[in-house]
């Protein structure tokens, strides 16, 4: 945390500036309360109202100070933890697609929302309440001192085992934390996952196995957090007692000194007010310590996406020349089953349909060739250089796909087709129609998408964005399934008689009015070694 503490100096220097000064002045109302209850005693009501109105001033001004603390701590938790959730982000637009999937989209999600959650509870507030006891307990000191020496050795020999009582809770705290982070994953990812299957729990009469799965996941999180809290419930009881023990040693010890002659009567409050911040402070700045570091452990999986999955080597390919070549390509699965591929040639402007049974590798085909894929044996050559000597990012920057399920954002239908790309209105409109979604894109640009688009609609909008990058290879996976077959055929006749694009189409379903546009039927069978 101490990186995002460095990169937002100036709010984090408020901070720490405003929680000193609100020290000070709490200390300093302190020690002149001893003035007051003295003067009291002494019935000398001249020195007691100018002591009283001075705590009252201190008091006013250090309200005005702390209104103004809080402020600044919520502006730079909310920076700190916007850089936490830009260091999430960042790196997963310079890793490769297979680098990504080394964890699921509610991986990245959780670590968004529920961990920056814990991040803003457990760790950068600590951060501000241990500088804060230790500046209370400083001052604190300091005060006390002058009021005799004997009160300050005691009030820290208390401190010191209030400090590190905690730390014989430090290993359940951490283990109960990080389970806390791992079930509530969990349980984003399950309730996640039988949200988006409710239609086909619903044809089939199941949609109590949704409350079933999400529930059992949810109580697990519930669980681990009532376990959670009672650790550091049983810790901070612990502790509450131990500094009641302290605060009645430090009282007897002032006593001591009252009845002794060398300090006054009225020094008993303030020493008990400042004595009460040195043991309080000290064991919550321990347990606080310990819920920091338990914290902390979260921020070490950000870093693996950095440190390991940015793609930083391999030749940068930018074009597409003459050809793609496909030998002795095999992919062998963790089951012990394998998919051998036959010798395939792919030349530039040419129009290629791949067809085969379900299983005979046409979706593996696809990640490989676009790169989403790497574990593979054999040979992928890009115009003779081979694809393991690539920089995976380079593909997209000529290679476009269109996924039988395309995704559409929740935004304008605009904004899904250019992605934030700037796009000629030549291409945009030519795009559009080529996908012959022209007989409801132009009325809808401003429209949001929220479900409220056919299947056939997303499938042409989907079709027409990828034309606006104009790459010359594009490669279709089903990308007409939900279209009429009149639509279809209109779609894949506009794609094929344009000479400039490297088509390779894979399909369940070859139209025959289709197959005068290709050049070449590649048939994929499946071989289980």
């Amino acid at each position: 945390m101490v990186k995002y503490l460095k990169e937002f100096k100036f709010e984090n220097f408020m901070v720490f500036l405003l929680i000193t000064i609100d020290i000070a002045l709490a200390v300093l109302s302190s020690v002149f309360l001893a003035n007051v209850l003295n003067s009291l005693i002494a019935k000398e009501m001249n020195q007691f109202f100018l002591w009283l109105a001075i705590d009252i001033i201190l008091w006013m001004v250090d309200s005005f100070v702390q209104g103004a603390r809080d402020v600044w701590k919520e502006i730079a938790i909310q920076k700190q933890l916007n850089a936490v959730r830009r260091d999430i982000i960042e790196p997963l637009t310079e890793i490769s697609y297979s680098d990504f999937e080394k964890n699921s989209k509610e991986d990245y999600n959780s670590w968004l929302n529920n961990d920056t959650k814990l991040l803003y509870d457990n760790g950068f507030h600590q951060i501000y309440f241990v500088y804060t006891g230790i500046v209370a307990m400083l001052f604190s000191g300091i005060a006390i001192i002058f009021f005799h020496w004997v009160l300050l050795l005691t009030t820290l020999l208390v401190g010191a085992l209030l400090f590190y009582f905690p730390k014989m809770f430090k290993q359940s705290v951490e283990r109960d934390t990080e389970q806390v982070s791992e079930l509530a994953n969990d349980a984003l990812a399950t309730s996640t996952d039988y949200l988006r299957g409710y239609e086909v729990l619903y044809h089939n009469k199941q949609l109590g196995l949704m409350q079933e799965r999400t529930m059992g996941k949810f109580n697990q999180l519930a669980t681990a957090n009532v376990k959670l809290i009672f650790t550091r419930a049983w810790m901070q009881y612990s502790l509450l007692g131990t500094s009641m023990l302290g605060q009645f040693l430090i009282l007897a010890v002032a006593g001591f000194l009252i009845m002794n002659g060398q300090i006054g009567i009225g020094v008993v409050m303030s020493v008990g007010n400042l004595s009460g911040t040195v043991t309080n402070y000290s064991k919550s700045v321990a347990n606080s310590l310990i819920l920091l570091n338990a914290t902390g452990k979260l921020l070490e999986k950000y870093g693996k996406i950095t440190d390991e999955s940015k793609v930083t080597d391999g030749e940068e390919v930018t074009a597409f020349e003459s050809k793609l070549e496909l030998k002795n390509l095999a992919v062998a699965f963790p089951d012990g089953q394998k998919i051998e591929y036959p010798e395939i040639v792919i030349e530039k402007g040419k129009k290629y349909a791949i067809i085969g049974d379900s299983g005979s590798g046409k979706s593996t085909l696809i990640n490989l060739l676009v790169g989403n894929k790497q574990d593979y044996e054999g040979e992928i050559l890009l115009d003779g250089k081979d694809y393991k000597g690539i920089n995976r990012k380079s593909l997209p920057h000529f290679m476009s796909v269109i996924m039988q399920f395309p995704y559409l954002f929740k935004e304008t239908v605009e904004e899904n087709l250019t992605l934030g790309r700037k796009i000629s209105p030549d291409i945009f409109d030519k795009s559009i129609r080529i996908a012959c979604a022209d007989d409801f894109v132009f009325n809808k640009l401003d429209t949001v998408y929220d479900k409220n688009l056919s299947g056939g609609q997303q499938e042409r909008l989907s079709v027409a964005r990828e034309l606006m990058g104009s790459k010359p290879i594009l490669v279709m996976d089903e990308s007409t399934a939900s279209v009429d077959k009149k639509t279809a055929l209109a779609v894949e006749k506009n794609i094929l008689e344009n000479p400039d694009l490297t088509v390779i189409m894979i399909t369940h379903h070859l139209y025959d009015e289709t197959q005068s546009y290709l050049d070449e039927v590649i048939h994929l069978g499946q071989e289980i070694a």
